[in-house]
């Protein structure tokens, strides 16, 4: 061994990384099977024969089931309503109450049942109503809270095997009514737009600062009722 000549020392090689187009090429791959994936749309169509009999269309939105304060026997009304009669619905948000001890503890002090007896609840309206809903929108902070702190999405369960089209807060629903086609953009809350004199003021904004078409708005959130043409 000569004098002064370090020790050979061999390495493993390096990874070779693949280059910026095959990452990207990846992360698109990824992307658009996350895509197929995912429950909720940005728009929905659906055409209805009316065969010369009404139609009628109505939001339901902030249900709250299994809080104290929801009027259930109000709720049956309309729910037979809808049932017995030539009336579909769109749900905007706010299906349960769904306060955890991780979101808003004292809230659920309140409420009759636990979230998971409220969900039961939804999923057997969910099932027995099935023909009768046309979509449900995102966008109720009652319904996200155990998305927000678990990942889970409760509507992938609430809607498995169902044909309910879930749309994303503020989506369009494409309503062909026999010949004619009416948009009807769906939110369940329009924020910064509300107005404590004019509750038809935010879709208004809504559709002339975003210049959309849409020919009806149908908003919930403020549990309060406002129609204007």
């Amino acid at each position: 061994m000569e004098r002064n000549k370090p020790p050979i020392v061999e390495k493993p090689p390096q990874p070779q990384l693949p280059s910026l187009s095959e990452q990207l090429s990846s992360l698109h791959q990824l992307a658009e099977a996350t895509r197929q994936k995912e429950l909720w749309r940005d728009e929905v169509e659906i055409k209805v024969q009316t065969r010369g009999l009404p139609f009628m269309l109505m939001g339901l939105s902030d249900l709250h089931v299994g809080s104290e304060g929801t009027d259930y026997q109000a709720l049956q009304r309309y729910l037979t309503f809808i049932k017995t009669n030539p009336v579909y619905a769109v749900l905007i948000g706010d299906l349960a109450d769904n306060f955890s001890p991780t979101s808003h503890p004292d809230g659920m002090m309140k409420d009759l049942v636990n979230p998971s007896d409220q969900w039961a609840v939804a999923r057997a309206f969910f099932k027995e109503y099935e023909d009768k809903i046309l979509a449900v929108v995102s966008g109720g902070q009652h319904d996200f809270w155990q998305e927000d702190k678990s990942g889970i999405d409760i509507y992938r369960w609430l809607t498995e095997d169902l044909n309910i089209p879930l749309l994303e807060a503020g989506g369009l629903l494409r309503l062909k009514i026999d010949d004619v086609e009416f948009k009807v953009r769906l939110w369940h809350k329009i924020a910064r737009l509300n107005s404590q004199f004019n509750l038809t003021h935010a879709g208004f904004q809504a559709l002339r600062l975003s210049g959309d078409d849409a020919d009806l708005v149908i908003s919930g959130d403020k549990h309060l009722g406002g129609l204007a043409v």
